[in-house]
């Protein structure tokens, strides 16, 4: 997951476009979005306090004012397109059609100063991209054979120190059925 604004600053954390455009053509790796500016921290009050970019009116010092309901719409769509654009052209018109939210959410499970984020988000989302994906502990998407497919899917991020069979245990153990089958036996055992 790429944040594109960081790679054109060329932020040393991250890899460079030639790097990303290298892993795209082993065949191995693909990439998508992360956002374009929307890891970054915003301006949200007069006072200086800084919030997230997507579920976040940004205080405007010039105006002394937040945006409005029509200008943090238009400042995130700008860069859910940005984000997109910017990959599809470094990429050689590399298919894009996943975001994975800076933070892992877009505005769920936070409180913003934008009441409405999440079904903007949401809405901007699904305009621009086929997926988006949240970190997650488990990384578990429930998937049923021939219903639909969510648009929201969870990610996992694997421990560096991890072998395969370290990841083959977790996947198990945090499988959602083998976590209710281990909670209804914890639930029988401490309660005779």
């Amino acid at each position: 997951f790429v944040p594109t604004a960081k790679i054109l600053a060329h932020d040393p954390f991250f890899a460079d476009w030639p790097t990303i455009q290298f892993y795209g053509k082993t065949g191995r790796w693909e990439y998508q979005s992360h956002g374009h500016l929307a890891h970054d921290p915003i301006p949200i009050n007069g006072a200086g306090k800084e919030g997230t970019f997507l579920f976040n009116k940004k205080w405007l010092p010039e105006k002394n004012r937040l945006e409005t309901d029509e200008e943090y719409l238009s400042r995130l769509e700008k860069d859910y397109i940005e984000s997109g654009s910017l990959l599809r052209k470094e990429g050689s018109n590399h298919k894009v059609i996943g975001y994975s939210f800076p933070f892992s959410e877009a505005g769920q499970g936070s409180l913003g100063n934008m009441p409405e984020a999440t079904r903007l988000n949401e809405g901007l989302l699904a305009r621009y991209y086929r997926f988006g994906f949240i970190q997650d502990q488990a990384g578990y998407t429930i998937l049923k054979e021939g219903g639909p497919s969510p648009m929201m899917l969870r990610r996992y991020t694997v421990p560096s120190s991890w072998g395969g069979e370290h990841l083959i245990r977790h996947l198990a153990r945090r499988h959602p059925q083998n976590v209710s089958r281990i909670q209804l036996g914890q639930s029988y055992f401490w309660n005779g």
